[in-house]
C-alpha cells in the first residue's frame, strides 16, 4: 500500500515541469485501533477520471488504475475504506484499516 501510494506520487512529481517545486507528505498513525494513513502530492494537471475510477497515467487509453483500486479493495478487505481526491496543487490519499 504505501509503495504504491509512494510510486504514483514519484510519478505525479517526476511530470512537473522543470524549476517547480515538488512535495509528498506522507503520515501514518494508529488511531482507536485503526491505521490511518495520509497523504498528499504535487499534481500539476488534475487526474483524468471515467466514471468514479481514476484512468491510469502509466497506460495508453483510458484505462482504469490498478493501484488506487488496489489499495480501495485492500483496505476494504480490513474493514476500512480509501479515498481520493484532488485540487489545483495536490493530490489527496487518506486510507483506514482496522487493526
Amino acid at each position: 500500500m504505501f509503495g504504491n501510494l509512494l510510486e504514483n506520487a514519484l510519478e505525479s512529481c517526476r511530470r512537473a515541469p522543470s524549476g517547480t517545486a515538488t512535495f509528498i507528505r506522507i503520515k501514518a498513525r494508529v488511531l482507536s485501533g485503526h491505521l490511518v494513513i495520509v497523504q498528499d502530492n504535487t499534481i500539476t494537471e488534475p487526474p483524468r477520471r471515467k466514471d468514479a475510477a481514476f484512468l491510469s497515467s502509466k497506460r495508453e487509453g483510458a484505462q482504469p488504475g490498478l493501484g488506487l483500486r488496489s489499495i480501495a479493495d485492500l483496505a476494504a478487505a480490513h474493514g476500512g475504506r480509501a479515498e481520493f481526491t484532488y485540487d489545483t496543487e495536490a493530490f489527496h490519499s487518506s486510507v483506514i484499516l482496522e487493526l
